[in-house]
């Protein structure tokens, strides 16, 4: 039997619930790429949107800019990133998705659908694209 809307706990709990169990396992399953989540959000962001520079990528992800330099230091040791001279602005710099990178992010958003699949596996494939259609549209409303 299903409950009514008003049984149900508010939707801001749930999603609440189901973000912190899906992010540990999400985690787990990148770092098994030596990645962490704040570098999947980064090269996620960076390949969305080529001309994020750190300070907006920090906006976007909700990290202080200093912590952003260390995650952007850390995906250029990694081979992800690579840091070009702004030609309009030297002391800016243009960031970019190496190949190396975009494997690395390939890689890690097949361990994420692994993940999805394994959350989200007890929808039908029809309410689970409807619900992520939905989230879409709010979330988009936020950024």
């Amino acid at each position: 039997m299903t409950q009514s809307h008003e049984e149900l706990p508010p939707l801001g709990y749930l999603l609440t619930k189901l973000a912190r169990a899906t992010t540990v396992r999400f985690a787990a399953a990148i770092a098994t790429l030596n990645v962490h989540p704040r570098h999947y959000g980064a090269l996620v962001t960076l390949s969305q949107d080529a001309s994020a520079n750190q300070h907006r990528i920090a906006q976007l992800l909700g990290i202080a800019p200093s912590a952003m330099v260390t995650v952007i230091d850390e995906l250029e040791a990694m081979g992800a990133v690579a840091r070009l001279r702004d030609p309009k602005n030297r002391r800016q710099f243009i960031l970019e998705v190496t190949a190396e990178g975009r494997t690395l992010l390939a890689r890690a958003t097949q361990l994420g659908n692994e993940v999805d699949d394994d959350v989200w596996g007890v929808l039908t494939p029809e309410d689970r694209a409807i619900l992520h259609q939905r989230i879409a549209v709010v979330a988009g409303r936020l950024d």
